[in-house]
């Protein structure tokens, strides 16, 4: 469960298009509460399953005039999801340690392949599946691919070191509007806060 605040705002003196009945009453700045709900069931197995409502408050319109016939429910905007993520469990091994035949304790690890699928359903009609593979080469390293519906194919490398990790993801244009994109290319850097 979260919760917070979204700012809308539009620049209205720059506006020169001819008047628009969805802007005549729109403030230029507007704060409204927002929120969201989920759920993550996790097996021992390593299979993970989650379901999120997006939007649990309704939005309101400064021209609600314009809006009357939009009915609002939390159930509207709804996100599955569902993803592999196995352990490798420690084992023991022979090996030496310090000349002597001896076992040791492997460490516990996640397996290389993860898998990701991922359902948005909309009451507007705009739902869309994706799926993901992501293939760790090493604790440091790892490659994807993910294939989105109505978007295509996109592309996927990873890096972390110590607390940092580093991500970039190439989408090439796929849209079927022509012009419309040329395709993204998204960065992602984080820092691993505690243990």
């Amino acid at each position: 469960l979260s919760g917070g605040v979204v700012n809308n705002s539009i620049n209205l003196q720059d506006y020169t298009g001819p008047d628009d009945p969805a802007l005549s009453g729109y403030l230029s700045n507007n704060f409204q509460p927002a929120g969201n709900f989920g759920m993550l069931y996790q097996s021992r197995a390593g299979l993970n399953l989650g379901v999120t409502l997006p939007q649990l408050i309704s939005p309101f319109y400064n021209a609600p005039a314009n809006f009357s016939n939009m009915a609002f429910s939390p159930f509207d905007n709804i996100t599955l999801s569902a993803y592999l993520k196995r352990k490798v469990k420690s084992k023991l091994v022979k090996g030496k340690k310090k000349g002597l035949r001896t076992k040791i304790k492997t460490q516990e690890k996640t397996a290389p392949l993860e898998l990701y699928t991922l359902y948005r359903y909309a009451k507007t009609g705009n739902n869309q599946f994706e799926v993901m593979a992501k293939l760790n080469l090493s604790e440091n390293l790892w490659l994807g691919a993910s294939y989105r519906q109505a978007s295509g194919m996109a592309g996927l490398v990873g890096l972390s070191i110590g607390r940092f990790a580093f991500s970039y993801a190439y989408e090439p244009r796929n849209n079927p509007e022509a012009g419309f994109s040329t395709g993204t290319h998204e960065v992602q850097m984080s820092l691993r806060v505690g243990k």
